[in-house]
């Protein structure tokens, strides 16, 4: 009974894993810190450094049940518009309006993140970014 019981659990806890979301997180990866796009989901995320996607242009982070998932970039002819990709998440981003100075931007845009083909992540962003 208690393996039955312990099955069951295992296999709800994959299932979980498998039904997450992406989630705001606030720690940098020291890799990133130099240069880095940072996608907040509203103003006050942006001041308490909630991020929901970070990016260096050739890689990006995203958050998933505590667990931090890695893609890699997608070559765009359009410098608004980016994609980054795993085995099992697609991200696609379009920056919607942009205000730049000589080291540093900011704007909003759209973030849409898939798991396959199926949308788990679609919406409004503010972006900052620089070296």
């Amino acid at each position: 009974m208690k393996k039955i019981i312990y099955l069951m659990f295992l296999l709800t806890s994959a299932a979980y894993a498998q039904s997450g979301k992406p989630q705001v997180f606030t720690h940098m990866p020291s890799s990133f810190r130099d240069c880095d796009n940072r996608y907040y989901l509203s103003q006050n995320d942006k001041r308490a450094g909630r991020m929901i996607w970070v990016d260096n242009f050739k890689k990006g982070i995203l958050m998933i049940n505590g667990h931090e998932e890695k893609l890699k970039s997608l070559k765009f002819p359009d410098k608004f518009k980016y994609g980054f990709w795993n085995k099992n998440y697609t991200v696609s981003i379009k920056i919607t309006h942009q205000h730049s100075t000589p080291h540093v931007y900011s704007g909003t845009g759209l973030i849409t993140v898939y798991r396959g083909n199926r949308v788990i992540l679609s919406g409004k962003v503010l972006v900052a970014g620089g070296c």
